[in-house]
């Protein structure tokens, strides 16, 4: 009707794929996988961390050791002014302000209003547990019925992280290892090619960490950007392939992050019944946390110069109470 105001659409669930779907793969099924590598009760009833608490001192300390040269490398991408705003395509909106600071008009104070989407194509942020719900719940048991309008979602919400991540950060530099800018269109990584490149490149990844897979849509994008086209969504993007679930889970890796929405598209797994499933899986019942987005061909290239693939990475999320995501700058310090 006339004015009247919908939800943005989450681009995961209703994409339309305009070019032919890649063969389906049925070896797995992450059906099954929502079941078998389930964390639920883990590390008790009540935990909103998940996959986080894989993340010990020692842990930390071990990661921290790893700073040598004092470089740093940030891994997001610019948010950008666009209009008009769509929360599905990302950017944002700028409302400036400019104010005399005192009586004689010598000084002024500038600031701004900013409106945008926390899930958007290209903002780089962090998904938390509430974002997505299977057959209502997920995590642990978190239920959707705990999301209002008013009151938002503030059960494993994105402000459960109260003092920022610290962990060492693994990147499985893929296109690298296969001898190309960026991998094909609903190219799904394997498990065999993520230890492939751990091979390369003498890294291997390990409880606690933060696993980063390069894909090549990072540097695709930003060369669309600096001639003003776009890179839409449906020309398709690659992303782990579902088998890769058991192997994190395996693993214990607390984190992963990719140059991407994380899932392939075309996914060609529409038999499972399950769209996004490595969303849904992560999510919903490994408490995996996820990144999407990450800006990864500057550490791509640092990683390559310096001849290393493992760094201490930081970051820090907003603490949005009842949101389910935050915008946020990855660093990897070496």
């Amino acid at each position: 009707m006339p004015g009247e105001t919908r939800p943005p659409v989450h681009p995961l669930r209703h994409l339309k794929i305009e070019q032919p779907p890649v063969p389906e793969d049925h070896s797995c099924d992450p059906m099954a996988y929502l079941q078998e590598l389930s964390n639920a009760g883990r590390w008790g009833d009540d935990d909103v961390l998940g996959t986080l608490n894989f993340i010990t001192p020692e842990v930390r300390v071990a990661a921290a050791a790893i700073v040598r040269e004092g470089v740093t490398v940030g891994c997001s991408f610019p948010v950008e002014a666009s209009a008009p705003f769509s929360a599905k395509e990302g950017g944002m909106q700028r409302f400036m302000t400019v104010m005399p600071n005192d009586f004689k008009g010598r000084a002024n104070e500038v600031g701004e209003t900013v409106i945008m989407s926390t899930h958007g194509y290209w903002v780089t942020h962090l998904d938390s547990h509430n974002h997505l719900f299977w057959e209502g719940t997920t995590y642990n048991g978190i239920s959707s019925a705990s999301v209002t309008a008013r009151g938002g979602a503030p059960v494993g919400d994105i402000a459960a992280i109260t003092d920022g991540i610290a962990t060492r950060g693994v990147l499985l530099d893929i296109p690298v290892l296969l001898g190309v800018d960026c991998l094909e269109s609903g190219h799904t990584v394997t498990p065999e090619e993520l230890e492939r490149a751990e091979d390369r490149q003498d890294v291997r990844a390990r409880s606690g960490d933060v696993v980063l897979l390069r894909t090549g849509y990072g540097g695709k994008y930003r060369a669309r950007s600096a001639e003003n086209r776009s890179l839409p969504l449906s020309e398709g993007i690659a992303g782990w392939h579902p088998r890769c679930l058991p192997w994190l889970h395996e693993r214990e890796v607390a984190l992963i992050g990719t140059d991407g929405e994380n899932d392939p598209f075309p996914s060609g797994f529409e038999h499972s019944r399950i769209g996004a499933g490595i969303h849904f899986v992560t999510i919903c019942r490994m408490g995996l946390w996820m990144m999407d987005w990450c800006n990864l061909e500057e550490l791509s290239r640092t990683c390559a110069r310096l001849g290393r693939y493992e760094f201490l990475m930081t970051l820090a999320p907003l603490r949005l109470a009842g949101c389910t995501a935050s915008p946020l700058q990855p660093l990897a310090l070496f």
